[in-house]
């Protein structure tokens, strides 16, 4: 079992510049392909001090689960 425990004085840090994430920037991914991929979503998210990729997620539209 995998306990997740609340810190609110938690601050990350970048895994690449080891820079305090405070703030993380986000922007929307565009996709080109077929009907059936582009449903849903997609964000990058970057650190702001060294602009490196942290990760992108899918978010499906509501009716898909």
């Amino acid at each position: 079992m995998i306990v997740v425990k609340e810190d609110p004085n938690l601050i990350p840090l970048c895994p690449h510049c080891k820079a305090s994430l405070n703030e993380v920037l986000g922007r929307t991914v565009s996709v080109e392909g077929s009907s059936s991929f582009q449903f849903g979503k997609r964000y990058i998210y970057a650190c702001p001090s060294c602009h490196k990729a942290l990760g992108i997620s899918h978010r499906k539209g509501f009716w898909q689960g």
